[in-house]
């Protein structure tokens, strides 16, 4: 189908539905907020890298000057005793503490290196959240463009329905009645009817929602899906990002957050997320 044909029906492009959902949602700062956090979780959990072998060294080295201290100590203490201990004897304890302390160094390391497996699990899940949101509104995205497709197949039977009647009322008005019996007959009724056109519209809109409202006693409606012309304007001193939008068919345009970037302070309300701005650092404004 051309351009005049999309004019006359009303379709739109469903790529450019996509497209627009996209847009201002900042996927790619998701992504190289995932790849941070997962590259920072991978040198915490690899014994080889530069921060373990950091710790290591710096625990192993305590734990010699410690041993070094105490050997000074023990000799320090015989000569004002007066014992006469052979050198030799001395040397063996002295390295007789030495491995000592070395083995106690090693295993402060591997207590240390079990904590930083822990950081680094959390920042690999971390990164998995970044990951898990950018697919959630890529997945919008795309259902948004599927539901195009379905109103689309609708728009073109309702138009094809209508050049069909008008032609038919054209050809033979006198057949009109047993002409509009056999529409209904084949599923070309009315929008309530249960034919194939009433199937199309109905699914066409299978994503239709009562929307929570702006604000409540809840908090604020901050469900991305509430929202469109999103522009990226800052981030909080805490780094949560700070957005300019508009919300779909309510005048005004605010600044606030969205709500699948602040779990901490999100709660459902129908289904849609609200935020409790009290538990951020970000103020919710309208603008004009």
């Amino acid at each position: 189908m051309g351009s005049f044909w999309d004019m006359l029906t009303g379709n739109v492009e469903p790529d450019s539905v996509r497209n627009s959902q996209l847009q201002g949602m900042g996927l790619d700062a998701y992504t190289k907020r995932g790849d941070k956090y997962t590259s920072m979780g991978d040198e915490f959990l690899d014994i080889d890298s530069d921060r373990n072998q950091a710790m290591k060294n710096n625990l192993l080295k305590m734990s010699m000057d410690a041993g070094a201290q105490q050997n000074m100590m023990s000799q320090r203490n015989m000569a004002m005793g007066g014992y006469g201990v052979p050198n030799a004897m001395q040397n063996a304890a002295g390295m007789a503490n030495s491995n000592r302390m070395q083995n106690q160094g090693q295993q402060n390391f591997m207590k240390g290196f079990q904590q930083n497996q822990g950081i680094g699990q959390n920042y690999h899940q971390m990164g998995n959240q970044q990951y898990d949101t950018r697919s959630g509104y890529q997945n919008q995205a795309n259902q948004a463009a599927t539901a195009q497709m379905q109103q689309n197949a609708s728009n073109t039977a309702g138009m094809i329905q209508g050049i069909g009647g008008m032609a038919l009322n054209a050809v033979a008005p006198g057949m009109g009645g047993m002409l509009g019996f056999g529409m209904n007959a084949l599923g070309g009724g009315s929008p309530t009817d249960g034919g194939p056109q009433n199937w199309m519209q109905a699914g066409a809109r299978p994503y239709q929602w009562t929307p929570p409202p702006v604000t409540g006693t809840a908090g604020v409606g901050s469900d991305i899906r509430l929202k469109e012309n999103i522009e990226l304007v800052g981030q909080s001193d805490s780094g949560i990002n700070i957005y300019d939008f508009d919300y779909k068919n309510e005048e005004g345009r605010y600044r606030g957050v969205m709500a699948q970037e602040v779990p901490e302070a999100s709660s459902t309300y129908n289904g849609y997320l609200m935020v409790d701005y009290s538990k951020i650092d970000v103020n919710f404004e309208r603008l004009q």
